[in-house]
């Protein structure tokens, strides 16, 4: 779980990249009843360089090295689950991989 505040915009990059990999669910564990933040960990690993990639194959690869360093290959599964998520947080960026526009200025 987050316990520190995130920079403007950051909530929804936040918000796009657990509702990829929650939805994915890689390695099994919400689907086994795991608690929601099961995932946070790596949630937050990938929220360090996400916005630079900006094709679902490299963010994909770069995803699936961030599972593979916290679980082992074998639980981590094949890059293409990987692939899927990038490519879901990606349009969830507008497909540029930049910030979301949230209407909402620091600070109000």
């Amino acid at each position: 779980m987050i316990t520190t505040a995130l920079p403007c915009g950051q909530e929804r990059l936040r918000a796009i990249v657990k509702q990829a990999i929650d939805q994915a669910d890689p390695i099994g564990l919400l689907a086994i009843g795991c608690p929601d933040d099961e995932y946070d960990p790596e949630i937050n690993q990938v929220l360090t360089y996400v916005t630079a990639y900006t094709d679902p194959a490299s963010l994909g690869q770069r995803i699936h090295q961030s599972f593979v360093k916290m679980f082992d290959e074998r639980i981590a599964g094949p890059p293409e689950v990987y692939h899927r998520i990038a490519h879901q947080i990606l349009e969830g960026l507008g497909g540029r991989g930049e910030l979301p526009k949230t209407g909402v200025t620091c600070g109000q």
